[in-house]
């Protein structure tokens, strides 16, 4: 309802990861690059050297990028957005050798794993903002939608938002319905509008469309429109980028998106791969995903400039960061 003024993390760091090593294995969506360019910019402020090794949604690129990793000499990896059971015998070797490895946005059931450290905004997290995402669906709709989820099946916390999504609908609106399109990263902003225009024109019920990132919506408003289905149509996602604001606040067929600080997420993965070095817990209470700063936005309280992303976190975050890493 309105900005933290705390970051919630109160126990200094005992040690700064001077000189170490971080590769950012991501999926290359305009989240993951906002993510980690924050993440960047607190990594220096550690005195680490970040590199971002690109690995999309194809899990043999993601192999390569983390035998690439632990062939180069990183110290840790960050894996964001990753489904890890499809790399799990490369991620084994890389965590055998002594790389520390921290998961942002990964397909695990809690913060821990065999080879993963801790994991941040992990299966259960994405289940709830896929389940809030709902909420508003079934609320907007009078509890009547009929939703078409688009989502692409090798991204870990996509899934989980589409499963979290669905389960709510299932539970809350017995009314409702859901059919599934999955796509490939390939096809975002060129064949995925419009497929789901002809989803859309296949099923003349369909009156939602819930994408489970804001990239979903590249070009699909202006492809409906030009299918003359602009007006009955209505989107609804999660981490929305300042394009996706601005289709809100026109009211060009996207009306709400719950999203995230994605800066402040840079920062929160740095401080969780520091504590890690420094033989820390990370602290769990603060990590769960929605102790971040979260705002379901719609036309009604944008009140902030749209072609910015949006920060929900404490206007002196990286002060107070900072300060719990130079005590």
């Amino acid at each position: 309802m309105q900005k933290p003024t705390s970051i919630g993390i109160t126990e200094p760091l005992k040690s700064k990861p001077t000189g170490k090593s971080v590769a950012w294995i991501g999926s290359g969506t305009k989240n993951d690059n906002t993510a980690y360019g924050s993440f960047a910019e607190a990594a220096a402020v550690l005195n680490m050297k970040a590199t971002k090794l690109e690995a999309g949604a194809d899990p043999q690129k993601a192999a390569r990028a983390i035998e690439q990793a632990r062939s180069q000499g990183f110290d840790a990896v960050v894996l964001s957005g990753l489904v890890t059971s499809s790399v799990g015998p490369q991620l084994a070797e890389l965590h055998d050798s002594g790389v520390k490895v921290v998961g942002y946005s990964t397909s695990l059931e809690g913060h821990s794993g065999p080879s993963i450290d801790f994991s941040f905004y992990s299966l259960p997290e994405a289940r709830r903002f896929g389940g809030i995402a709902g909420d508003w669906t079934i609320a907007d709709s009078g509890a009547a939608a009929k939703v078409l989820i688009a989502y692409p099946p090798d991204i870990a916390a996509a899934v989980a938002q589409r499963d979290g999504f669905a389960d709510r609908l299932k539970d809350m609106c017995p009314s409702c319905e859901v059919k599934d399109l999955e796509f490939s990263f390939s096809e975002l902003g060129g064949a995925l509008p419009s497929r789901i225009v002809s989803a859309v024109q296949a099923d003349p019920d369909i009156d939602y469309v819930f994408g489970t990132f804001g990239g979903v919506f590249v070009g699909v408003p202006e492809a409906l429109r030009q299918a003359g289905l602009a007006d009955r149509v209505k989107g609804v996602t999660v981490g929305g980028t300042p394009a996706n604001m601005i289709q809100i606040t026109d009211g060009n067929m996207l009306a709400a998106s719950l999203d995230q600080g994605l800066d402040y997420t840079g920062y929160m993965v740095a401080d969780a791969v520091a504590r890690v070095f420094a033989g820390q817990d990370v602290p769990v209470d603060v990590y769960r995903g929605l102790d971040m700063p979260v705002q379901l936005h719609t036309a009604d309280n944008i009140d902030f400039d749209p072609t910015k992303d949006w920060s929900g976190e404490p206007q002196d975050f990286r002060e107070q960061f900072t300060h719990l890493w130079q005590q």
